[in-house]
């Protein structure tokens, strides 16, 4: 994890360089970066053989995001994230996670899971990282305005 660390904070000056001229632009292309590390599998590769486990390509979204939000995104995301539609979606999300991991957990109920599950599993996956630092986000910004 802290080779991880040290390429992102080596590479987070130019981030936070652009982030300071065009904010949702930078946004965007680390968005859209982080879908294309996705699609052709791109990874740094790592000592003696393989590619490094949490992929800096891939994480780079997390720190662009998070500067996002502390330079201003947090206001233009925040009727979204008080919405009632927020809500439903984080409620649904939730429950279906539940569903999918006790699932996971017990035969009984594996049996009542379609095959494609697999690759709602691997989204659900990606997606509970992103979900738990906007709640975080969300929280802490409302607990400091309280």
């Amino acid at each position: 994890m802290l080779p991880l660390y040290i390429v992102l904070m080596g590479v987070f000056p130019s981030i936070l360089w652009l982030m300071l001229r065009r904010p949702n632009m930078t946004l965007a292309a680390s968005a859209l970066l982080y879908v294309m590390v996705r699609q052709f599998g791109w990874n740094f590769p790592a000592y003696p053989g393989g590619v490094w486990y949490f992929n800096p390509i891939a994480w780079q979204l997390l720190f662009t995001f998070g500067a996002w939000f502390a330079l201003g995104g947090s206001a233009q995301a925040m009727p979204f994230i008080r919405s009632r539609t927020a809500l439903l979606l984080g409620t649904a999300y939730l429950l279906f996670a539940l569903v999918m991991t006790m699932a996971a957990r017990f035969d009984e109920l594996r049996s009542l899971i379609p095959r494609w599950r697999r690759g709602v599993w691997s989204l659900r996956k990606r997606l509970s990282t992103k979900v738990s630092t906007c709640c975080a986000v969300a929280k802490s910004r409302s607990v400091s305005l309280a």
